[in-house]
């Protein structure tokens, strides 16, 4: 077991790098040495939307949540990278069934709220980052896409530079909102 939960480590380590090659061929020693295929193509998934191949993802994504269909990381990503193609409808259902799943989520509701407002759906966007921001108060991706909502749908550039001042006072480090997220 602790083969392949080593190798795994350190591709999530590539992974943070930002070198999704070297993380690639640590999932192949993780795979050859046992690892649960949901853990494997879930971290071959993160590894194809740090690269950009976002189609590749997407497959490996759906892989994983085959294997195990609980598997949270799977999901969220799943949801990110579909918006991330654009396709804004898939990834507003892949988000909803995640949180279906009775998981909290602000970064998961983020997605599912970039998919509606790309669809138009303002009203159900901001629900979703109501729902974000009442559980995760200083969320910066729901803040920011809060503001973009506000200033580009709603015409509402007071309240989008107020909601910028508070995302920037609760900002994140480069990454730490994930791959693909459209945020």
């Amino acid at each position: 077991r602790t083969g392949w939960a080593l190798a795994l480590a350190e591709a999530r380590v590539h992974l943070d790098a930002g070198n999704h090659g070297a993380a690639l061929s640590s999932v192949r020693v993780a795979t050859d040495g046992g690892a649960p295929v949901a853990e494997a193509e879930a971290t071959t998934a993160r590894a194809h939307a740090v690269a950009g191949r976002l189609e590749d993802a997407r497959a490996h994504a759906e892989a994983a949540i085959l294997a195990d269909p609980s598997h949270r990381e799977a999901h969220v990503l799943l949801a990110r990278v579909l918006c991330g193609l654009g396709r804004h409808e898939d990834a507003a259902r892949a988000g909803r069934r995640a949180l279906g799943m009775r998981w909290f989520d602000a970064d998961v509701h983020v997605v599912v709220a970039t998919a509606l407002a790309a669809q138009g759906l303002v009203s159900e966007a901001a629900k979703e980052l109501s729902v974000a921001l009442d559980q995760e108060p200083g969320h910066p991706g729901a803040l920011r896409r809060l503001a973009a909502l506000q200033a580009r749908q709603l015409g509402d550039i007071d309240a989008a530079r107020a909601t910028m001042r508070r995302a920037a006072r609760n900002a994140r480090p480069p990454g730490a909102d994930g791959p693909a997220t459209g945020s």
